[in-house]
């Protein structure tokens, strides 16, 4: 649904006003909260951007003046800043949108912005080729305002560019080349790599991007990808079957896995590495069944190399990364309570090598490796351990299902205990006592 639908399009300050209560009520429905979004995640359609674009074309000198001058900028609600950031942010969905949708160029997108304005408000707005220093003071105030991402600011043209691409992450152009070479990991650009920092970007453009790459590897099916694409914020509807079709002669077929070697049960544990290499670096941290799968698959591969096959082992002697450490830190805030429901309700196995674990001794085993190792690493300081997991680490929903009154729940009581008897571990229950 359209954001702007309900409101005229004319040159007053009234129609900015009621545009950016708009965005900020879309942005709060979205749960858009924490510091860092960006502005597709707002779910605009090509209603909004024609909206835009005829805002553009009948917004007035007088009016532009009142709401990006400083010393026109009468209060509003309670703070004379935020009428710099109502025009500010409007200003920049408008040029997030056209260089998503393709219409401008690398070099000339201010240039083919500013022509949608009028010649007096476009003398306003713009200088030399560039935003005019009022314009770039209330897209600044947007984005702290607003919390949305930024890169290196609005000082340069490089600047300003990556602030913009950062809304939007994909666009036209990139579809047919460079997303595929990017997939691969060549010549990534900064406004991706930002999007996909495992602590700071975006969880739902993570998701595409790994949904994605396991396309290409053969690890999910057309029909999964089309899901994906068709419900992510980052793609517009129209560029769905472009997507396919560009990434479909380059999909692969998964590998079948190499059978694992059955170590003695007598003989002697391999020797662990001085500096041992990630579990989870092939992989992000999503919140998902799939990961706890993928995850659990990593640490059990671990656990044969290690020559853990036949004896009881414990967790710790994974002897994980702090990188590893960092990821579980990650995992356990993004989990997701759908998952933990369905977990709850579900008998599910899957394969991990030659043996069967059900999806519950799977949660069971990452989280006794999140648990041992915040104890062996003294991250809960002073406090109880279950103390300080329930009121530190998960979502409030995640939480509730996993505590009675700072102690671990019946339902988390049993995911340890099928982690421990599925997958012959010795200490998965040791903090709990």
């Amino acid at each position: 649904m359209a954001i702007f639908q309900d409101i005229p399009v004319d040159g007053s300050g009234e129609t900015i006003r009621a545009a950016q209560r708009e965005i900020i009520n879309r942005a709060n429905a979205n749960h858009l909260t924490a510091d860092g979004w960006s502005l597709a995640e707002l779910r605009t359609d090509d209603g909004d951007f024609e909206w835009l674009q005829k805002w553009a074309q009948v917004l007035d000198e007088e009016t532009a003046s009142r709401w990006l001058l400083p010393g026109h900028t009468a209060a509003f609600w309670g703070n004379p800043q935020t009428r710099r950031a109502g025009i500010g942010v409007l200003v920049m969905l408008l040029a997030a949108e056209q260089k998503r949708r393709g219409l401008v160029g690398e070099t000339d997108w201010i240039t083919t912005l500013s022509s949608l304005f009028n010649e007096r408000t476009r003398m306003m707005m713009f200088k030399e080729g560039s935003f005019s220093p009022p314009l770039i003071s209330s897209m600044r105030e947007a984005t702290m305002r607003l919390r949305l991402r930024v890169g290196e600011g609005w000082d340069s043209f490089a600047a300003q560019r990556e602030s913009i691409t950062l809304q939007v992450g994909l666009t036209e152009p990139d579809l047919a080349e460079r997303f595929p070479q990017w997939l691969n990991a060549q010549n990534v650009p900064e406004h991706i790599v930002a999007l996909l920092d495992p602590v700071n970007g975006s969880d739902s453009f993570l998701h595409l991007w790994q949904t994605c790459c396991d396309y290409l590897q053969g690890f999910v099916n057309e029909n999964d990808l089309r899901e994906t694409l068709e419900t992510s914020v980052w793609i517009l509807p129209q560029w769905v079957r472009t997507v396919v079709a560009t990434l479909k002669p380059l999909r692969q077929e998964a590998a079948e896995p190499e059978p694992a070697s059955k170590p003695s049960s007598t003989g002697p544990l391999v020797q662990i590495p001085s500096e041992p290499e990630d579990v989870f670096g092939a992989f992000m941290p999503y919140g998902g069944i799939k990961t706890i799968i993928r995850a659990t698959c990593a640490i059990l591969e671990r656990a044969d190399k290690l020559g853990f096959g036949g004896i009881t082992w414990s967790l710790s002697d994974l002897n994980i990364t702090d990188y590893d450490y960092a990821w579980l830190r990650i995992w356990v805030m993004r989990l997701e309570p759908d998952a933990v429901n369905l977990i709850a309700q579900t008998e599910r196995n899957f394969k991990a090598g030659e043996a069967d674990v059900s999806v519950r001794a799977a949660l069971g085993t990452m989280l006794g490796l999140w648990i041992s190792e915040t104890v062996r690493r003294g991250e809960n300081g002073n406090d109880e351990i279950w103390h300080f997991l329930e009121d530190e680490c998960f979502q409030p929903a995640v939480s509730a299902e996993f505590f009675r009154q700072n102690q671990p729940s019946s339902f988390l009581r049993v995911l340890l205990s099928d982690a421990a008897r599925e997958l012959n571990l010795k200490d998965t229950l040791t903090v709990s006592g």
